[in-house]
């Protein structure tokens, strides 16, 4: 994991909680989000080069390396949504990404799906979230030049750690969401790779630890529903309707229910 998520905080409010510089009227546009998903447009915060500070930025959620030779088009397997911690500093696909351009990316919380009680149908969304409000998962970025010159794209991955005692009921991976203290040394492109690689650790019990989780409706199931229901509790279950239609890139990944954590990435 991490598939799925919310991000509902005002961009401003982002900026603050993790120490942006930028005047509002220089921030991305993005509105509030309740059901973010792969090959969809994300918020990440980086390092500037040359000492600026950090920026906030919009990028892809699916990560094409560098020296990728069709930008994650084709008939490959899909951009990897979610790297390994615990590889990700040898895979040849994340190293470089690894030393040179780490990110965070925030949240208000993410979703993952299990089996129904005894006695339900299929699997049932539950909300993780904390009670300290808005968190920032460990992430990569990249920019993929295309061969003829044209308009860079710009990917992200989310990183992952195996589960906390408290998540370990709901899914045998959770992301790699990081105490505050540590955001400023996993941005600071000068803390060597084992230092940074010491960062990613399952969270731990703490004002930064102290996770939520509640069933939601399975409104969430579709990717195409987009809004605060995603996040009521399931006696409000709507009738499925397409409230954003998505322009989606080609993902090869089914976003309805289920788990789209378990293989972290492909080979991640």
């Amino acid at each position: 994991m991490c598939g799925r998520y919310v991000l509902s905080t005002p961009f401003d409010a982002v900026a603050s909680v993790l120490r942006i510089a930028a005047a509002p009227g220089d921030l991305p546009l993005f509105p509030p989000r309740y059901n973010i998903a792969p090959s969809q447009q994300v918020a990440i915060v980086r390092s500037v080069a040359q000492g600026r500070g950090n920026e906030l930025a919009v990028v892809r959620w699916g990560f094409v390396p560098f020296w990728s030779k069709t930008g994650g088009a084709g008939d490959g397997p899909p951009p990897p949504i979610n790297a390994r911690s615990e590889t990700v500093d040898t895979k040849p696909m994340f190293r470089e990404a690894f030393k040179h351009r780490r990110c965070l990316i925030p949240a208000d919380g993410f979703y993952e799906w299990k089996v129904a009680p005894e006695g339900g149908k299929g699997k049932r969304p539950y909300l993780v979230t904390s009670r300290s409000g808005l968190f920032a998962m460990a992430g990569l970025w990249e920019r993929w030049t295309p061969p003829d010159g044209g308009d860079p794209l710009e990917t992200c991955v989310i990183l992952t750690t195996p589960p906390n005692p408290f998540l370990s009921s709901l899914h045998d991976r959770m992301p790699a969401i990081l105490p505050r203290r540590d955001w400023d040394a996993w941005l600071d492109l000068a803390t060597e790779p084992a230092a940074a690689k010491a960062l990613l650790r399952p969270l731990a019990d703490g004002p930064d630890g102290d996770l939520e989780m509640r069933p939601v409706s399975r409104r969430v199931n579709s990717p195409r529903n987009d809004d605060a229901a995603c996040i009521a509790p399931p006696e409000a279950d709507p009738a499925p309707t397409a409230s954003v239609p998505l322009k989606r890139a080609r993902s090869g990944r089914d976003a309805g229910s289920g788990s789209l954590f378990g293989g972290d990435g492909g080979g991640a």
